[in-house]
């Protein structure tokens, strides 16, 4: 089993006690969760996601002719389920009002941030850095 993405095969889910299972299953609804920060030109993205965050940088680097470049996350205890259910993860949101004065205006309902000193003052303490590409650093 790969905790990281939660991929798990057939065999092993087999093999797992009806309490294992249970414990899986909270876990994946509680686990993971990520505030994330990329940047692009002189745009930085605030969104959040389940997924491994390079994962998620790829997804944004997808027909976008510019580098998509990783700052870092912020862990989060939002529940999976929550989020799955169309609810917008509350840190995510919270940081995203708090730099609403910088939010890209042409762009409706867009999770894309002018790059101002304040911002990158806030990726700075209270993000877990990463490489360019996601990989998390120590």
């Amino acid at each position: 089993m790969n905790v990281d993405t939660l991929e798990i095969t057939e065999e092993e889910l087999e093999k797992m006690s009806r309490e294992e299972l249970q414990k899986l299953y909270e876990y994946m609804l509680k686990g993971h969760h990520r505030v994330y920060f990329a940047k692009c030109k002189d745009y930085i993205k605030i969104g959040s996601t389940i997924r491994d965050f390079p994962q998620r940088l790829s997804s944004l680097q997808t027909g976008n002719p510019f580098p998509v470049i990783g700052l870092g996350i912020i862990a989060c205890d939002c529940s999976r389920k929550k989020v799955f259910k169309g609810a917008k993860c509350e840190k995510e949101t919270k940081i995203q009002s708090m730099f609403q004065d910088s939010k890209i205006e042409w762009l409706p309902r867009t999770e894309w941030f002018h790059i101002t000193p304040e911002l990158l003052n806030y990726i700075e303490k209270h993000a877990k850095k990463s490489s360019p590409d996601g990989r998390l650093l120590d």
